[in-house]
This record gives structure tokens, C-alpha cells and sequence, in this order.
């Protein structure tokens, strides 16, 4: 691959952010995603390595101020007045730009989408996050079990004792990029909000070029993982490895 090919993927990847931005200030203008625009930036300005040919991609904040009379999936009692209620998505990933190139293909290296809900209220502040990782040889990493692609939940409240900790294990789910991630944010969270962003054309061809390039990949795993007999070969079980 020569420096100009590399350049002109790494323009269409900044042209799909900018369709991202335009798509979510269309449809919720009370969303602040600027950091879209600076992760463009940033990959805009990152030097050319010819050996590694792969495009760093890393999206800080986008926020979503939340009226508490809206929010779905949030239980309080009626004594605890809420101040205020944000909803954040983060997103760090490698895409490999040979791979881009075959629009049938996954081009994520790695990816990691962050969801964090925060609630202030009268007595202190609350979190739930969630993240879904995709990332090759977890378990050689970490030791333990790490699905290929996985959600792992996990927060902290004001009056839990903080010297306690339960790790939740890591369940398969299939990977998120920011398109997708909004979409499973926001129709959990704010359903009102999905409903504009759906709607938009411009959102719902970055849907369709992300369900294309990661879920129809990621689930022909599974059509082609199992046999007749039962069982389960060595690639579906890297994907899901609780299957036998």
C-alpha cells in the first residue's frame, strides 16, 4: 500500500465521522459531540507509517444531557431529588486499513466502546458504565476468560461500601463501533432520542455500513462454527469460548 492509498482511507475515515456529527446535531441538538470532530483531527494529523499501515481512531466524549422525567432504566425513590443526568460514549480502536478496503470485511483491529450514565443527585453521585471490547488473544493477556467481542458491566453509588468489589464476567456480545454503540445507548436509555437518529438517512447508511462490516462477519462465525455433530470448532469457540 503506498502513502497516497493510505491517505485518501484515512480522509474516507474522517468523512464518515464528519456524517456522524452531522447526523447527530440534525436530530438531537442538545447532544455535544465535538469530540468527532477532534478525533478527525487527530487521525487527519497522525504520521504516516508505511510498515504499519493502521489508523489509531480514539472518540474522548460525546454527552447527552438527560431530563430525569425521560431517562428509562433509572430507579429512585422519591426522596433523592436528581440534579442532573448525563449520558457519555467513548471509543478507542485500530483499523487496519488493508482490511478497509474489502468493504465485506471487518476493518476493527481492536475496539473498545465506553457507555458511562452518571446521576448526581442530593446525596451524592451515581454511575452505571458498560463497555464492549474487541480484542484478539484476551485470554492470553489476561489470563482469564475474554470472548472475542464481549460487554463487561460495572459502577460505583455514594453509599456502597467501597472496600467490596464483584467483578461481573465478561459475556459475549457482538462488537460496537460509535454508530452502533448510539444505537444500543440510546434506545435502552433514551428511546425518544433513537427515534429522531434512526430516521435520519444520513445515520441510517452508517448503520447499515456498520451492521454490514462487523455484526455479518462476526455472526457468519456462528452459521459456520457449529457442525452437524454438535460441535464446536476452534474459531467459533475463540468467539464464544463457553461452547465445548
Amino acid at each position: 500500500m503506498g502513502k497516497n492509498e493510505f491517505e485518501g482511507i484515512k480522509r474516507q475515515v474522517c468523512t464518515k465521522i464528519d456524517y456522524l456529527y452531522e447526523a447527530l446535531c440534525a436530530s438531537i441538538p442538545s447532544i455535544k459531540a465535538e469530540s468527532l470532530l477532534q478525533s478527525k483531527i487527530s487521525i487527519n494529523s497522525s504520521p504516516f507509517v508505511y510498515q504499519n499501515e493502521r489508523i489509531n481512531c480514539s472518540i474522548e466524549d460525546i454527552i447527552l444531557t438527560i431530563p430525569s422525567s425521560e431517562i428509562r432504566h433509572l430507579y429512585r425513590s422519591d426522596e433523592k431529588n436528581i440534579d442532573n443526568v448525563e449520558l457519555r460514549l467513548s471509543l478507542n480502536g485500530c483499523i487496519n486499513a488493508n482490511t478497509w478496503k474489502d468493504k465485506d470485511k471487518n476493518p476493527w483491529e481492536t475496539l473498545t466502546l465506553k457507555t458511562k450514565l452518571i446521576v448526581l443527585t442530593m446525596t451524592g453521585m451515581y454511575t452505571r458504565n458498560f463497555h464492549v471490547d474487541l480484542i484478539e488473544d484476551n485470554e492470553n493477556i489476561y489470563q482469564e476468560v475474554h470472548p472475542l467481542s464481549h460487554i463487561h458491566f460495572h459502577g460505583t453509588s455514594d453509599n456502597c461500601e467501597k472496600n467490596v468489589e464483584i467483578d461481573v464476567p465478561r459475556l459475549v456480545h457482538f462488537p460496537l463501533d460509535m454508530v452502533l454503540g448510539l444505537s444500543v445507548a440510546l434506545r435502552n436509555y433514551l428511546p425518544a432520542a433513537y427515534e429522531k437518529l434512526k430516521n435520519n438517512p444520513i445515520y441510517l447508511g452508517l448503520c447499515y455500513e456498520s451492521q454490514k462490516r462487523l455484526l455479518v462477519p462476526y455472526f457468519n462465525v456462528y452459521r459456520n462454527g457449529i457442525g452437524v455433530d454438535g460441535k464446536a470448532n476452534k474459531t467459533i469457540q475463540k468467539v464464544c469460548p463457553y461452547l465445548v
